[in-house]
């Protein structure tokens, strides 16, 4: 079937390899696509966004790339779907003065795919709602956690203890802070709560690697900043 609608579309034909990626992220509604440079993953992510789009599978599929590759992403949609509607702005539409109208573009309109960079999709606003969740369920894990180190009693440190008291603590406030945002929210700002994206295929996934973690263990090689970065905590939209 993909064979016949490419044979149509002017691309003589995919790799068996990117056949069976395409049949994965469809079935699995997601996936990951470790294939070696060259072996075509700008046209898996192109058509598994459009076969998801035609099945049903997915509304608005958005992509996001390096602002290197992104060129491409977008060329090379247009050449497998022609009749395709992509949203792909620009560098000045997401300047502060134009970000508000190319986010209603995205939200008012049934596109077939939005094409943004890592660094546009990072000025898309979380929702304080979903913030909220994501920081009220790592409360839930520092709570979890402080109880365990209460109960080992003399066995951890002082400066263990602390340190997970005071994460608590600055979880506390900013659930707080954004309970007041919500309850006082009177703005019209689109955030990517209403803009109907519900499917995301991420190129350079690893560059949103290290989200926030919680652990009773410290003086650990390798773990990484417990805080998590804030291009990961982005991707929890």
């Amino acid at each position: 079937m993909l064979s016949l609608i490419f044979s149509c579309l002017g691309i003589p034909d995919l790799y068996q390899s990117q056949k069976d990626a395409i049949w994965m992220l469809k079935m699995n509604n997601g996936g990951i696509c470790d294939h070696e440079v060259g072996a075509g993953k700008t046209l898996i992510m192109c058509c598994g966004a459009y076969e998801m789009k035609r099945l049903g599978l997915a509304n608005k599929p958005m992509i996001i790339g390096l602002k290197a590759n992104v060129h491409e992403i977008a060329a090379t949609f247009r050449k497998a779907y022609p009749d395709a509607k992509i949203l792909y702005p620009g560098k000045e539409d997401f300047t502060p003065k134009n970000r508000q109208k190319i986010f209603n573009d995205i939200k008012n309109n049934s596109w077939d795919a939005v094409i943004l960079t890592h660094d546009q999709f990072g000025k898309i606003p979380q929702s304080p709602e979903i913030q909220k969740q994501i920081l009220e369920k790592e409360l839930e894990s520092v709570d979890e956690n402080l109880q365990v180190l209460r109960e080992q009693g003399k066995e951890i440190s002082r400066k263990m203890l602390k340190g997970v008291e005071t994460r608590k603590e600055n979880l506390e406030v900013k659930i707080k802070v954004l309970t007041e945002q919500i309850k006082n929210r009177t703005d019209d700002i689109v955030d990517f709560k209403l803009m109907g994206i519900d499917h995301i295929f991420v190129d350079e996934s690893h560059r949103f690697k290290n989200l926030m973690f919680n652990t009773r263990h410290d003086r650990v090689a390798g773990l990484g900043n417990p805080e998590g970065s804030q291009r990961a905590l982005s991707n929890e939209k």
